[in-house]
């Protein structure tokens, strides 16, 4: 399958880490404040209290297995809407069958939907998106000038990024009937020409081509230097689909684009339609241009334009992006816990999830990535494959990483996880007492790193002393719970929880937060996942996982 690069029209260097990497880790604390381990407090198995609930929980979690057997964290079906799929998607549709996109966009400024957000983000790229994508409306003039402001675009020193840049920024003025001096022209001119010296990829003198097309000058001063003998025999990675576009390109603006030369791109192309929705928004503009230079049957390219039309936004016009779940190593952890919070660990992990898992494990060693071996090593065992020296690593690296460590604010939220994760896997671990940076409490965030660092004061080097600091917080936390917990986020709630029960029993505690736990338990898509406040639409595994710790299943 392919993948974007970095930057859309550049041929950049590919990072090397894992697509499957997990994401940050969300907070688990401990419900109690004498209790972490989950074999040791009887709340981390309150949702086997409720049988009532087990069934639709295991459903919840099934949804959420990828194919590889790890779990992923929910995800909405389509992404947000966005410029680049937009302008990708609307040029795929036009090539495979003629159609464009309806848009509901105004023109003014603060009426054109993400704009202004996209320019923020990507400059020079969200202005060529958005001008190169066919039926959009011309911006107002202020935005016009913000583009000229760019135009023509400062070098960076980088051969690639500027060739790219140039031809980007060239096609957004032609559309916008923007022109340069000329003197602005001649200095662009002597630049691309050189650009034939400086590259002999296919794609990036295509895009050099372009631009002294658009400089008023004839390409096939660019074009007639290249060695025309370049033969696609596949297409791997978005590199070599964006040379046998390139290569069909530059043979086109020679005018000597033979039918033996279409025929081999098409072969080399034609395997990429076998799995069209498996393909980002970029690699199907890629391959529906490259397909069209070769004069094939573009009927074909109907599964890709049918892709784009489902994701168009019946509001805007403007098309979602794709989004590809995949599962990680936190999730899946995530879903065993909860699994076996309802007495059901053997029913969600199999030979393909340990399989799976300890293919990650090795991906995140080589990156250097010790937390992810501390939730291999909780799958594995709960899997009923426990791996010894995996979980000596992870426990080894564990310890020697807090012992290195300040308490504070800054880290409190980390460290808990660090915590929490360590003792589910070893119950004898011996975690060191960890010195302490008090900070005074001034706002809400405060607030929260305080609880999170009183959960966290049997493993202080003076308990007492916390205590004493935060004596004010300790003793209003359940005044907190019940006046304040329409606006607290499952974050909090689960933060508090432990806090207040020192003041307060436990049960007293948990009968105040039933029924605004009640009210975060379900969405659209799920029965038994948990959502983070009570204006959130969405459910996640973190949530239901925190109101599993808190006692509130």
């Amino acid at each position: 399958m392919l993948s974007k690069p970095a930057l859309p029209e550049h041929l950049t260097q590919r990072g090397s880490g894992s697509s499957r990497r997990s994401f940050p880790f969300l907070s688990l604390v401990s419900t109690v404040a004498c209790c972490f381990l989950i074999t040791s407090c009887h709340l981390f198995t309150g949702g086997s209290d409720h049988p009532e609930h087990r069934d639709d929980l295991l459903s919840d979690l099934s949804s959420l297995r990828t194919e590889d057997g790890l779990y992923a964290h929910p995800a909405p079906d389509q992404g947000a809407e966005s410029w680049s799929s937009t302008f990708h998607g609307s040029k795929v549709m036009g090539i495979s069958d003629g159609s464009s996109i309806d848009f509901q966009l105004g023109t003014e400024s603060d009426d054109i939907h993400l704009l202004p957000e996209t320019v923020a983000e990507h400059g020079l790229h969200g202005y060529w998106w958005y001008s190169q994508t066919p039926g959009t409306p011309l911006p107002s003039q202020d935005y016009i000038n913000d583009f000229q402001s760019l135009f023509p675009p400062s070098p960076t020193g980088t051969t690639e990024v500027d060739i790219a840049n140039l031809a980007m920024a060239m096609e957004t003025a032609d559309t916008w009937n923007i022109s340069l001096s000329h003197e602005q022209s001649e200095e662009l001119v002597r630049f691309t020409n050189k650009t034939v010296e400086l590259t002999n990829k296919p794609f990036l003198l295509c895009r050099s081509a372009r631009s002294l097309e658009l400089l008023g000058e004839d390409p096939k001063l660019i074009t007639q230097t290249w060695e025309t003998d370049f033969t696609p025999t596949g297409v791997a990675d978005p590199h070599e689909l964006m040379d046998v576009y390139g290569s069909l390109c530059l043979n086109d603006y020679q005018g000597n684009l033979t039918e033996s030369e279409q025929n081999d791109a098409l072969a080399a192309l034609e395997p990429l339609l076998e799995n069209p929705d498996q393909l980002q928004d970029f690699d199907a503009y890629y391959l529906a241009a490259s397909w069209e230079l070769a004069d094939g049957d573009t009927s074909l390219l109907e599964p890709l334009s049918e892709a784009v039309e489902e994701r168009i936004s019946p509001e805007t016009g403007m098309v979602r992006e794709m989004t590809t779940v995949l599962g990680t190593l936190q999730a899946t952890h995530m879903v065993g816990w909860l699994a076996f919070s309802v007495n059901a660990e053997d029913e969600v992990y199999d030979s393909d999830t340990v399989a799976a898992t300890r293919q990650l494990v090795l991906e995140a060693r080589q990156r250097g990535e010790n937390f992810e071996e501390l939730y291999g090593g909780l799958i594995l065992r709960q899997a009923g494959e426990p791996d010894a020296d995996l979980e000596a690593s992870a426990i080894d690296w564990a310890l020697d990483h807090l012992g290195s460590l300040t308490l504070g604010q800054d880290n409190v939220h980390a460290v808990l996880e660090l915590v929490l994760l360590v003792e589910q896997l070893d119950s004898s671990a011996q975690i060191p007492d960890l010195p302490v940076a008090l900070f005074e409490v001034q706002d809400r965030e405060d607030r929260l790193r305080a609880w999170q660092l009183l959960s966290l004061r049997h493993h202080t080097d003076d308990e007492n002393e916390l205590l004493e600091h935060f004596a004010d917080l300790v003793e209003s936390t359940p005044e907190i719970l019940e006046e304040e917990q329409d606006g607290l986020s499952m974050v909090e709630v689960e933060a508090a929880v432990p806090v207040a029960s020192i003041e307060t029993g436990i049960n007293d505690i948990l009968s105040l937060l039933s029924s605004w736990g009640e009210q975060q338990r379900g969405c659209e898509e799920f029965v038994e996942l948990y959502r983070a406040w009570d204006n959130a639409s969405e459910c996640d595994l973190g949530s239901t996982v925190r109101a599993t710790r808190a006692g509130l299943r």
